[in-house]
């Protein structure tokens, strides 16, 4: 039996992404946490870094 694997993807118009960004990310995943393991956030940052439990803020350009 094959679980389904989710991955969520959020995009916001900020250059320096804080923890209140990742809201929404979390809730997702609190609420499906074996679909879906972590998350990103894509914003005009120039390199991924963890920013939150799980969420991965990711360059624009690396989601395309």
């Amino acid at each position: 039996f094959h679980m389904l694997r989710l991955l969520p993807v959020e995009v916001k118009a900020t250059a320096s992404p804080g923890v209140g960004a990742t809201v929404g990310l979390a809730a997702f995943l609190a609420e499906y946490p074996r679909q879906a393991p972590f998350g990103l956030l894509t914003c005009d940052i120039d390199a991924p870094r963890p920013i939150a439990r799980g969420v991965l803020a990711v360059p624009l350009g690396c989601v395309c």
